[in-house]
């Protein structure tokens, strides 16, 4: 009955009423009184501190902000991660998850291809062909680029480097057929990684023409396997020849004659199928057999070959730079 009898009495609820009957006689003394009295005061004086506080949202984030540096200075460690704002996220393509190292490329008069790493290379480094087969173009490079082969029947092909398979110098390497969508008797004669598709190609013809292509003829929006008429198919194709910026090559006839020009002197053509113009004047049954890079033709008086005007007949090759450069194996690529 007392609990009942305190909410009636002093129109209190159950909670309080059950306090109250909780307290010690004793207690019920006027100090007692005034410190709940004033514990009563403090709570409304904090109550109405912490509306005011409610209402202004300035005083809300003072507050939190006072607290997360308290938690801060109290637990705060280094950051272990970068905030990296949305603009500054680089988007991941499947061509950064390609693994680079550098590799080298072989290429052999027989069709057969190979990439081998540069580390494999350093171990063993003698190259096993077929019987009669040998090397034509050798090309350094890395696991991310774009190889370029060109073909007998004025076809590009374009293949990712990393999607060829590794072998070892002690492997025949592949045989190109097999692995470029060519017919069976088409033969692989040129390869380059295409640089950006900056410079020029040069194709030298039998007929003693020369073309000069800009390799942006060849660059495509969009990863085109294939392309065809690559180059022009008027005349037999002596040899081709990737130049950066116009630089010297020197132009072989027959076994008997070269003439040593500058690039500069073919105009370019931005159509691949271009015939080019006329550089070496040859005579009945004589043709251009042979095209190459200035430094790889050996000579003690070079510039005694130079032509500064096209076309032109060139000039009789001393017998030394015949011996020096094995001239009578450069009778074309097809031969």
């Amino acid at each position: 009955m007392v609990i009942p009898n305190l909410m009636e009495g002093f129109d209190i609820d159950e909670v309080q009423a059950e306090y109250v009957a909780e307290i010690k006689l004793r207690n019920l003394n006027k100090e007692y009184i005034l410190k709940r009295t004033d514990e009563i005061k403090n709570l409304q004086k904090e109550m109405a501190e912490l509306h005011e506080i409610l209402k202004n949202e300035d005083l809300v984030d003072n507050i939190i902000i006072g607290d997360l540096q308290e938690v801060s200075k109290k637990y705060g460690v280094p950051r272990k991660t970068d905030v990296i704002y949305h603009e500054e996220i680089k988007k991941i393509t499947k061509e950064d998850l390609i693994e680079n190292y550098g590799i080298k490329l072989f290429l052999t008069k027989e069709n057969y291809f190979k990439k081998i790493t540069l580390v494999s290379l350093r171990s063993a480094s003698e190259q096993k062909l077929k019987e009669n087969d040998e090397i034509i173009q050798e090309i350094e490079t890395t696991n991310k680029t774009e190889i370029l082969f060109f073909s007998d029947k004025q076809c590009l092909y374009k293949v990712k480097a990393h999607e060829l398979a590794e072998c070892k110098a002690s492997s025949l390497g592949e045989y190109l057929n097999n692995i470029l969508p060519m017919e069976q008797d088409e033969k692989i004669v040129y390869m380059l990684e295409p640089n950006g598709y900056k410079g020029y190609m040069l194709f030298a013809y039998e007929n003693g023409k020369i073309a000069k292509i800009e390799m942006s003829a060849y660059e495509t929006k969009t990863f085109r396997r294939k392309l065809v008429n690559a180059y022009s198919n008027k005349a037999p194709l002596a040899k081709m020849l990737y130049i950066s910026e116009d630089t010297d090559v020197v132009l072989i006839r027959d076994i008997d004659k070269a003439m040593l020009v500058n690039s500069e002197l073919v105009p370019q053509k931005q159509t691949k199928s271009s015939g080019g113009v006329q550089i070496y004047t040859l005579k009945k049954n004589s043709k251009l057999t042979n095209m190459m890079y200035m430094t790889d033709f050996k000579s003690e008086n070079i510039e005694y070959y130079r032509s500064t005007k096209i076309p032109a007949t060139g000039h009789f090759i001393n017998e030394q730079d015949k011996i020096d450069n094995d001239i009578p194996r450069q009778i074309g690529l097809f031969e």
